[in-house]
């Protein structure tokens, strides 16, 4: 068992990790504000998702996450949020 920060057998979260050699649900990168601005003109304009990813530095796959999450207009779904105490 590998040995952590203190040596008296601790494992360390960087231990266990690193030693496993996989993440376990990664999040995604934050587009920036001038990414999502690239995103929205582009998709206005009808261009290709992969056209429009090439365009704004970032993966297809988040360019489709971003237009069908935010710019399609639908509401959250599932439970209400508690707004009061």
């Amino acid at each position: 068992m590998p040995q952590g920060k203190g040596g008296r057998g601790e494992v360390g979260d960087d231990d266990v990790f690193g030693s496993l050699g996989y993440t376990i649900m990664g999040k995604t990168a934050e587009l920036t504000v001038v990414q999502k601005t690239i995103l929205h003109t582009l998709h206005k304009e009808g261009k290709p998702q992969t056209f429009t990813a090439k365009e704004a530095g970032c993966l297809q796959s988040a360019v489709s996450k971003h237009v069908n999450r935010k710019l399609s207009g639908r509401e959250k779904c599932g439970r209400k949020r508690c707004t009061t105490n």
